[in-house]
């Protein structure tokens, strides 16, 4: 998973492409859920309840995996279902097919993740890996923020010390490509039990963060 992960941050650098990456990716799942709330059901899911249908089964399926990677996680994810959910309700409601504005919406949402990743220019890592989807973290965080780090210890402190469950993972780029970034990855869990994603910076590069260990994502 820190492979995924590394990869995943590395194609995620750009303050731009972060932003239009939380405006999008709502929108891109609100679609296809939409487009999965327009696929013919059996009789039998409409007899048992007008919620049952292949959506409700997809977010169902997807909590159930969010909640193996992480409780806290799934109950996050929990939510957004259900607001997401209720959305693609209301939107059947309209006077055209849902099918045709999830298409649109989806199209829309698409072109912003394509303008983000021109501005980072590397192309949507959804292409490159359909798992990053589920496997990134809830979020990225605007700018990685920075742990305090004692000498003596192996490892920086957040909430408390912090276990090394997968790590470290190297992620290195050059000045060729733009980006001149070395950074350790490491999946780890702090002492209330919130799982995080920590880098060590390996070298300072201009405009970026210098020496040291950063929190970039969380799992919750």
């Amino acid at each position: 998973m820190t492979d995924w992960l590394g990869e995943y941050g590395a194609s995620h650098q750009h303050p731009t492409n972060k932003l239009l990456h939380w405006i999008c990716v709502p929108p891109i799942v609100l679609s296809v859920l939409g487009l999965l709330w327009s696929a013919p059901v059996p009789p039998e899911f409409s007899a048992l309840s007008p919620w049952l249908n292949w959506a409700t089964l997809a977010a169902a399926v997807a909590i159930i995996y969010y909640f193996v990677l992480s409780p806290g996680l799934a109950l996050g994810i929990l939510v957004s279902f259900a607001v997401l959910l209720a959305i693609v309700r209301l939107l059947a409601q309209l006077p055209w097919p849902l099918w045709v504005t999830s298409l649109v919406i989806f199209v829309i949402a698409w072109i912003g993740q394509f303008v983000g990743h021109a501005f980072e220019g590397r192309r949507p890592s959804f292409f490159k890996d359909l798992q990053f989807l589920l496997i990134g973290p809830l979020w990225l965080l605007a700018e990685p923020e920075v742990l305090e780090a004692d000498e003596s210890e192996e490892l920086p402190r957040c909430a408390g010390a912090l276990t090394i469950e997968e790590g470290p993972e190297r992620i290195e780029s050059g000045w060729w490509d733009g980006k001149d970034v070395a950074r350790d990855y490491y999946v780890v869990r702090n002492t209330v039990g919130v799982r995080l994603w920590i880098y060590r910076e390996r070298r300072s590069s201009a405009g970026g963060p210098g020496h040291g260990w950063f929190l970039h994502g969380v799992f919750g």
